[in-house]
């Protein structure tokens, strides 16, 4: 499953979220509703190639501080910066 959830870029507990939502729904549809096969057309091989997947990074980073405050960066802070925007605000 985290496999699957890297390559699709998701979290992987919304995987298992999804297939226990399946499983439960499958259940039900398929001891009401008879398996039927459909017409399926067989075409050629596209010659067309897939768009490159672009990693999109966060836009913001959200730090939750003592109290629920949050705090919102960007993701290419300075760590040193961070410490001290995070220390200044937790003694305010």
């Amino acid at each position: 499953m985290a496999s699957v959830a890297r390559r699709y870029d998701l979290c992987p507990q919304q995987l298992y979220a999804w297939r226990r939502l399946f499983r439960d729904a499958a259940a039900t549809v398929f001891a009401e509703a008879p398996m039927v096969f459909l017409p399926v057309e067989v075409s050629e091989a596209s010659t067309r190639q897939a768009a490159p997947r672009v990693r999109r990074r966060p836009k913001a980073v959200e730090v939750t501080l003592v109290g629920g405050r949050r705090l919102r960066v960007d993701p290419d802070i300075d760590p040193d910066t961070l410490c001290r925007l995070v220390q200044a605000l937790e003694q305010a």
